[in-house]
Formats: structure tokens, C-alpha cells, sequence
């Protein structure tokens, strides 16, 4: 059994390296990148001290301030490439400054995928189901339609890749603590790991920080089982966890961005509807474009906005469900081509397999979850608990920051979910293989003796 094993940790890390050598040999020069519209936002904001407060309430946030201050050239960026990617596509280009941008993007991106691709597999019962496990997360992040993306001068790259190796992180670190409920300096380091990880992603996207509260309220959870009652190291990771979500909203809120969002929903959602310009009225909204409009809406749109979205659940149940429709329907980058590249067109036919442009992918990932919720409600799985406690918390990471999206700024919305549409694409064969793997594996999970040996380890 342990040379089966070893077999198969094996074929895992080769699966995991054939990947990562198409990654780097089939996409061309890897130094290439193409900018867009907000890359020149980018650069202008990480012109300031890193050190400062302003580093964090400057027009952009804080990751994407450090990566262009950090590779700034003496001469400045240039920027051939160019594309709005809406009148069309463009070549990329070698530019200074710009490569070492996308090659951190590519380092990262490669690092999360390779990492996600170890850990989940390696928490899997069946062996065929490992190596299966592993080649389908590779073949998910590295064909185009997510690795394109780190051609892109923009923080989508940085945003899905660090999400994914925190993801790879936590996985580790909860089958660890549900394995044995010990604090140690193994622990601690993956920890801090983590926290890195998530507090650059936090300040990839404003939308990002208000997720943390789920991940702060499940650690809490686990107080709810006798055996976590004794550590305090969960209580100081959510608090770590809770200051950084204060951290990340109260730098959002002083960062003028969130205006010329709003703004962008005011327009599409709230001024086309009289009977929403009468309800926003009778909470003191003034004239449209007035001076004292404009005073208000700094002032009391947010929150005034907030309680119209609570105060009207059915035109939010339908807008969250309408707008996922927009939010799903691209699964490839617009702003640059590569037809040049011989195992291309392969790469993206596998491609629109893996990442499915339906809606229809939210109520599967949805029915997917519930099954696997019932694996340990009905079928008394214990083995499905950590994988629970996972698999709900991307489930509602990703739905809070596409709700976010929808509502938070409804111009450009394909790319600005991007990040969430791709977890649930994710969660969705993630789901699969757990489930599959949970019926190739179910004796094993239900022997007297794996019973035994949870008892002992809970006592």
C-alpha cells in the first residue's frame, strides 16, 4: 500500500511538471505583455511612499502600488501595446518595465497552480483520482483562458493566482488541525504564509477585502467542537484575519475609486428607473447633477444604496441572477492575440472545456455542494467535514465578490468578475473529483478501523 503510495505521489508531481513545462514552452516569450485601458492608472498611482498611509488610500490599491513602484525602470514604463479590448486585439510587446510585471505574474500564477495541484490531490483517497485531480487543475490554470492573463498589465492575474495559492495553503493547514489540533511552528509558518498571501490579494481589488469576514467567522466556527477548544491560535488567526478585512474597507473607503464606480451604477441601475430615482429622492437624494447632488452622493450614496438593496430583495434576487448571465458569458481575454502559437487553437478548444461560459455553472456548483454537504449529514461520511468547511468557503468567497461586482460597478463586468466567475469554474471540478473520489473510496471512509482512529484522535 505505501508503494502504491509513493507511485503515486510520484506520477502527481510528474502530471504537475508536465504541466509547468508546457506553461513556460508553449506561450511564446514570456517577457510579452499588452496594457489597457487602466494600466496607465496603475503606473501614475504607485508613484508615491510605499511606507506611507497614501500607499494605501492612493487611486489604485496598495499590491498593484508596490509591484509598479517596485520595477519602475530609471527611464520610465513604455507601453507599445496597447488595447481597449473592445475595438480589437493587438500583438504583444516586449516593453521595459512591463516584463518583469507579467514574469512576476507568470512566477506567481505558476507557483499557485502547482501548489493547489499538490494539495488537494494529495488529501484524495484514490490513486487513479489524484493524478486525475492533478491534471485537471493544471490543464484549468495553464491554457488560456486563465494564463493569457498574465500577459495583461492589469491585477487579474495577481488576483485569481494569489487566491489560488491561498486556497492551496488553507487546504493544508485545515486537513492538518482536523488531523491533529496542535499549534506548531509547521503551523504558524503556513499561517503567515497565508496571510501574506491574502493581504496582497486583498489589495489587488477593493472587493476582494469584504470576503474576509467568511473566513474569519469559520475559523471562529471550529470552537463549536470540543477538540479546537483548547488552542488559542484560532482566535488570533481571525482576529489577524478580522484586521486585515478592517484594514482593506477603511483604505477602500478613502480611495476615490469607489465614486466613479458608484457613479457607473447610479447611471445604469439607479437614474433609468423612476420608481428608484423616487425612492433615492425620498431619501434626500437632490436634483440629478446639482452641486448638492454631488455633496450627497459623497456623503450618503454607499450606505443609502445598501439599505435599497435590502429593502428590495426581490429586484436583487433578480439583478444577482440577470447580471451572471453578462458575468459568465467570456472565458478568454480580449486584449491580445497570439495566433502565432502553434498548439494555440488545442490549448483553447481544452480551454472553453474547462471553463464553461454558462451561468448554468453557479446552480451546479451550487447542487455539486449540497451534495457533498450530504455526504456527511446522510451518509455519516466523516471525511467530507474538512473538505465542507472548504469547499463553502470558496463557494461564498466567490459569490460575495461577484455580488460586489454586480453591484459595485456594473461597466465592464466580465473582467471585473472574472476572479469569481473562475473560482466557481473551479469549484465545480473540484466538487466533481471530491465526490468521485468520495464514491471509489466510501468503504475505506466507513471502516471501523478510520472510525477508531478519529475517536482516538478527537479524545
Amino acid at each position: 500500500m505505501s508503494h502504491m503510495k509513493t507511485i503515486t505521489q510520484w506520477l502527481v508531481l510528474a502530471v504537475i511538471l508536465i504541466g509547468i513545462g508546457i506553461r513556460l514552452s508553449v506561450y511564446g516569450d514570456l517577457k510579452l505583455s499588452v496594457a489597457n485601458r487602466d494600466t496607465g492608472s496603475y503606473i501614475l498611482s504607485s508613484e508615491v511612499d510605499l511606507l506611507s498611509w497614501k500607499a494605501f488610500t492612493t487611486y489604485r490599491p496598495y499590491t498593484t502600488n508596490l509591484i509598479y513602484k517596485i520595477f519602475t525602470p530609471g527611464d520610465g514604463y513604455r507601453n507599445r501595446a496597447v488595447s481597449d479590448g473592445d475595438t480589437g486585439t493587438v500583438k504583444r510587446k516586449v516593453d521595459r518595465g512591463a516584463k518583469d510585471i507579467v514574469l512576476l505574474q507568470v512566477a506567481v500564477s505558476i507557483i499557485g497552480w502547482a501548489c493547489l495541484a499538490w494539495s488537494f490531490s494529495s488529501r484524495l483517497k484514490n490513486g487513479i483520482v489524484k493524478v486525475v485531480s492533478a491534471a485537471t487543475i493544471v490543464l484549468f490554470g495553464f491554457t488560456p483562458q486563465a494564463a493569457d492573463w498574465d500577459s495583461v498589465l492589469s491585477p487579474e492575474s495577481l488576483s485569481i493566482s494569489l487566491f489560488v495559492l491561498a486556497y492551496a495553503i488553507l487546504i493544508w493547514l485545515a486537513f492538518v488541525y482536523y488531523e491533529s489540533p496542535k499549534t506548531t511552528p509547521k503551523n504558524i509558518t503556513a499561517f503567515v504564509i497565508l496571510f501574506a498571501a491574502l493581504f496582497f490579494w486583498v489589495f489587488t481589488r477593493d472587493v476582494n477585502g469584504y470576503s474576509l469576514l467568511f473566513l474569519m467567522f469559520f475559523i471562529l466556527g471550529l470552537y463549536f467542537f470540543p477538540q479546537y477548544r483548547k488552542t488559542k491560535f484560532l482566535l488570533l488567526a481571525s482576529l489577524a484575519v478580522f484586521s486585515l478585512f478592517i484594514l482593506g474597507n477603511i483604505s477602500a473607503r478613502q480611495r476615490t475609486l469607489w465614486n466613479l464606480a458608484l457613479t457607473h451604477v447610479w447611471v445604469s441601475d439607479v437614474l433609468s428607473s423612476q420608481n428608484n430615482i423616487q425612492y433615492f429622492t425620498e431619501k434626500g437624494m437632490p436634483e440629478y447633477e446639482t452641486p448638492e447632488y454631488y455633496e450627497w452622493f459623497d456623503k450618503y450614496a454607499p450606505s443609502t444604496y445598501m439599505q435599497f438593496l435590502v429593502s428590495h430583495p426581490g429586484y436583487t434576487i433578480y439583478k444577482f441572477f440577470r447580471d451572471q448571465h453578462i458575468a459568465f458569458s467570456e472565458n478568454k481575454q480580449p486584449y491580445f492575440k497570439a495566433n502565432e502559437l502553434r498548439f494555440r487553437p488545442s490549448l483553447i478548444m481544452i480551454g472553453d472545456y474547462m471553463h464553461p461560459t454558462s451561468q448554468t455553472t453557479f446552480v451546479v456548483v451550487l447542487i455539486l455542494l449540497l451534495a457533498l454537504w450530504s455526504q456527511f449529514i446522510f451518509q455519516k461520511n466523516r471525511a467530507a467535514l474538512p473538505w465542507m468547511w472548504l469547499m463553502t468557503w470558496g463557494f461564498l468567497i466567490a459569490t460575495s465578490t461577484l455580488f460586489f461586482s454586480i453591484f459595485g460597478d456594473s461597466w465592464g463586468l466580465a473582467r471585473h468578475a472574472l476572479s469569481s466567475t473562475m473560482t466557481y469554474r473551479l469549484l465545480m471540478w473540484l466538487l466533481l473529483i471530491l465526490l468521485v473520489d468520495f464514491s471509489t473510496s466510501r468503504e475505506e471512509n466507513n471502516s471501523p478501523h478510520v472510525e477508531q482512529r478519529i475517536t482516538q484522535e478527537k479524545a
